[in-house]
């Protein structure tokens, strides 16, 4: 099994004013939580994701492609994300605001939206 991923900075989509279609023929749901990881799966049913912060942790699906990429499946090869090399937030894992819920991270917190976790599949 591929081994868990830390330090990994974490952005948040699919909230309020942010629907949007997902890569696997749905809607990202805000309510739920999902991830998006910068690679397509094409396998059925998806593998899930264990999102940990701290002492927190939450099982989620992958719901999305992204963020930055849809081909950098660093965790194949024990590699950091590409987007740590480049401009913008260096985002590896995008969260909905479900999972930021879940971690114990509020909207008014200064970590929601934009945080460092780990996360391994399950």
């Amino acid at each position: 099994m591929i081994g868990q991923q830390t330090s990994i900075v974490a952005t948040c989509f699919g909230g309020a004013g942010d629907r949007e279609f997902d890569a696997y023929g749905g809607m990202v749901d805000p309510t739920l939580p999902g991830v998006a990881l910068p690679f397509h799966f094409h396998v059925n049913p998806l593998p899930q994701v264990r999102v940990i912060c701290g002492d927190k942790s939450v099982v989620c699906a992958i719901v999305d492609v992204g963020p930055h990429s849809i081909n950098d499946p660093y965790w194949l090869t024990a590699a950091r994300p590409q987007a740590e090399r480049a401009t913008g937030n260096k985002a590896g894992i995008d969260l909905t605001p479900a999972v930021f819920a879940a971690l114990g991270i509020g909207p008014t917190d200064p970590a929601f939206g934009l945080t460092k976790v780990s996360w391994e599949f399950v």
